[in-house]
């Protein structure tokens, strides 16, 4: 996966969370895309989101418990970076 398919892929399920009944599926999927994207403090949300709207077993199933304590440790990890010049 390329940058260029992930930001398409954040720019249409955006799009998808603003319908009036959207599928909780889509909010699991948009904060992958932007877990894919290292915005974990926004995947982080997103996963929340999916969290309140999707039953126990989906929930159960996409490990969602998981998926947000790994985005918790991204955002641990990025804090500490620099900017490599080459």
């Amino acid at each position: 996966q390329t940058i260029k398919e992930i930001d398409k892929a954040i720019k249409y399920l955006s799009y998808g969370t603003r319908k009036l009944k959207a599928e909780p599926l889509v909010f699991y999927y948009l904060g992958s895309a932007y877990h894919l994207s290292y915005q974990f403090d926004k995947a982080i949300a997103q996963y929340q989101i999916f969290q309140t709207q999707s039953a126990a077993k989906l929930q159960k199933e996409k490990q969602i418990d998981r998926e947000i304590v790994i985005c918790e440790n991204g955002l641990d990890l990025v804090k500490y970076t620099s900017q490599l010049i080459v």
